[in-house]
């Protein structure tokens, strides 16, 4: 293909240069991938936790992955990108979350988290009081069962 410039006031051309144009390369991306979620609530020890987490840019659709670190026990991550499932273990987890673009050559972008579980709160319960059973014999059932009679004292 051929390039050449004309001046719209004077009409004078430039001479002619050849001009390649390339477009970009099968699922490329013009924008640059980013991953939006960048910190996540706080989970409960034993309780539900689901978040989904968000990318920007780059070519969809995005493979999340779990690249250093570890998601605490009992949670997962899906590969849409959901963590999700009910944290069965306390104390500081760190990890990194990885996404991916299907465009070619790959675009990543990776953010790393930290979760704090804490222990469950200890469960207290109110003091029992003692009781005294009264029991009274009853009359019918003492003659029948016992050859002598039986006696009850208050405790």
């Amino acid at each position: 293909m051929q390039l050449q410039v004309q001046n719209t006031v004077t009409k004078a051309s430039s001479t002619s240069v050849p001009v390649v144009i390339t477009t970009p390369a099968t699922g490329a991306s013009a924008s640059t991938l980013t991953l939006s979620t960048t910190s996540l609530p706080q989970p409960a020890l034993g309780a539900l936790y689901s978040v989904a987490l968000t990318a920007n840019g780059g070519t969809p659709a995005y493979i999340w992955s779990v690249t250093a670190g570890q998601l605490p026990s009992g949670l997962s991550l899906s590969s849409t990108g959901v963590i999700s499932g009910a944290p069965t273990s306390s104390r500081n987890f760190s990890f990194t979350i990885t996404v991916t673009d299907s465009s070619s050559p790959a675009q990543t972008a990776a953010v790393q988290f930290g979760l704090n579980i804490p222990a469950a709160p200890p469960v207290s319960t109110p003091p029992l009081r003692s009781q005294r059973l009264r029991l009274q014999p009853h009359p019918q059932l003492v003659p029948r069962l016992c050859k002598s009679p039986l006696r009850f004292q208050p405790a």
